[in-house]
């Protein structure tokens, strides 16, 4: 009889074992900054160390991962909230995907970071870690990399992967470069975010590049008839744009979204880009929408360097959680890029 109970003890063991370590996501979950403690070997903390050995690594060998990384979780959050939908590639059995929107194609970069991360936490916690997860600790380890000090901040885990991934939905919501203030208002607010985190996540403009195409309209066809130059547009600014970007050009450029910041910089983060909205030397037509809505919230931040950090850290991280799914909705991808 103790043979016949120690097996049976024995078999529950391996079970609460299997179902703690491989698949166990608890019905009611929620948000936790210890998530993983009881799912994974080593926990949370296990997770964030193979992040961050694997995240800072690359953006140290390629620096201009963080405004890439920093931009894909935005462009996630926008469309089907924080749930790494817009890591899915097409598939033929589905409609088109939300990275194949010209909005984000080929524009976002940074996917093999998400993949290497993925591809370690399967191998000694399979079925567990998320991908959009693992998106958002990306991107927060990208930005301590490089601006420890800076721009730290933590975020809670527990976000499930979205099946639906739709270039409809990307072209519809994500806000273009030509929407005015009241547009960029309506597109914020349709995702709980008021003017003041409109302002501030804007400011991640202060890094990174654009393609030609997403602004030539200001120095070619401001007036809608194959004419005019935008006169918001900082006159020596706008001529140094139209060299980088003739209109004859048979190839889109980049250039750098701040100007005095050449691409092959290290990048920065900092208040630059308010600074650069008063001086006419921003690329887009919503950049510069933003001094006619708050012109004295542009002046508080070019003129405070510590404000708009701490403001845009804690805008970052209410942008992790936009309408994220949880446990039993979504699914933990094997594969970011694929649905399971």
């Amino acid at each position: 009889m103790d043979k016949v109970m120690a097996l049976i003890l024995s078999m529950l063991m391996a079970f609460l074992n299997l179902a703690l370590h491989v698949n166990a996501v608890p019905p009611g979950s929620a948000l936790s900054s210890t998530y993983y403690d009881g799912l994974c070997p080593g926990g949370t903390k296990r997770f964030q160390t193979i992040a961050s050995t694997i995240v800072a690594a690359k953006v140290i060998a390629d620096p201009t991962l963080i405004p890439a990384l920093a931009r894909m979780c935005f462009h996630d959050g926008w469309v089907e909230g924080s749930d790494a939908s817009v890591l899915l590639d097409f598939n033929s059995s589905f409609p088109d995907v939300e990275k194949n929107s010209p909005a984000n194609n080929p524009s976002l970069r940074g996917y093999e970071v998400i993949d290497a991360v993925k591809s370690a936490v399967e191998a000694y916690c399979p079925g567990v870690i998320s991908c959009a997860d693992i998106l958002q600790e990306s991107v927060r380890v990208a930005f301590k990399t490089l601006f420890a000090g800076s721009l730290l901040y933590n975020i809670r885990y527990g976000r499930r992967d979205g099946s639906i991934s739709l270039i409809t939905e990307a072209n519809q919501q994500l806000p273009p470069p030509t929407f005015n203030y009241s547009q960029l208002i309506t597109s914020f607010a349709s995702k709980g975010f008021n003017a003041h985190e409109l302002m501030v996540l804007s400011g991640a403009h202060t890094f990174g590049v654009s393609h030609c195409s997403s602004f030539t309209s200001r120095l070619y066809n401001f007036y809608g008839n194959g004419t005019g130059t935008d006169p918001a547009l900082d006159p020596t600014y706008a001529f140094a744009l139209k060299v980088a970007c003739p209109q004859t050009a048979t190839v889109d450029g980049i250039v750098p979204l701040d100007y005095a910041k050449p691409i092959i910089t290290l990048p920065s983060f900092d208040n630059q880009y308010y600074k650069n909205i008063l001086a006419g030397k921003v690329l887009f037509i919503s950049d510069n929408a933003l001094q006619v809505g708050d012109l004295a919230e542009v002046n508080l931040y070019a003129s405070n360097n510590n404000q708009f950090r701490n403001d845009f850290a804690q805008a970052i991280v209410k942008l992790s959680e936009v309408q994220v799914k949880l446990y039993p909705n979504g699914q933990i991808r094997a594969n970011c890029r694929k649905r399971n």
